[in-house]
């Protein structure tokens, strides 16, 4: 009877476990996540889809609202923008590349402190092809414009607010490496 007693609190205590994997999700910026995963489509929605790796699929559509969000959207849902845009940056048509390339050094220029701060925490497949992207877009940029690699300096510098002298001096350093990176 004992046994018996013992095999049915076993089995009871087993079925009650739930053993669904259960997902934390970031409250940490203000944003609630596991809000807007649940809530309607959107730019944000998928950004953190992608970022979460729920669904890893590229949209055409939001491919391009990113690229506009990048630069003009809300400065807290940017980092997210950015990292989204990373994981695009191995998997768009040659067509959408020069689009890309020219929203991230965009976004180099203007936000470089922020620019630094999120590569530093991606995998390096996804940081080196923004630094691809960079160092197409100013090899371009440089032939068509006549304008040179300090004056991009300048710029940076210029939008780098409450930025440290070694903050700086990364900043340069990046720009010089995308600079040399250029493939001909």
């Amino acid at each position: 009877m004992k046994k018996c007693i013992i095999i049915i609190l076993f089995f009871s205590v087993f079925i009650s476990c739930n053993n669904e994997d259960k997902f934390i999700y970031s409250k940490i910026d203000g944003l609630n996540h596991k809000e807007i995963l649940g809530g309607p489509e959107s730019v944000e929605k998928h950004s953190l889809e992608l970022i979460y790796q729920i669904d890893t699929t590229i949209s055409k559509k939001y491919f391009n609202i990113l690229l506009l969000k990048l630069n003009e959207g809300k400065a807290i849902w940017r980092p997210y923008y950015f990292n989204a845009l990373s994981i695009y940056c191995n998997r768009i048509t040659l067509d959408d590349q020069s689009k890309l390339e020219a929203s991230i050094f965009n976004y180099f220029l203007h936000h470089p402190k922020e620019y630094l701060e999120n590569i530093e925490k991606m995998n390096y497949d996804n940081s080196d092809c923004l630094l691809v992207s960079i160092s197409s877009y100013i090899k371009d940029y440089l032939n068509q414009n006549e304008i040179t690699i300090v004056s991009m300096k300048n710029v940076a510098h210029q939008y780098c607010l409450d930025c440290s002298d070694q903050e700086i001096i990364l900043i340069y350093e990046y720009l010089d490496l995308a600079h040399r990176f250029i493939k001909e």
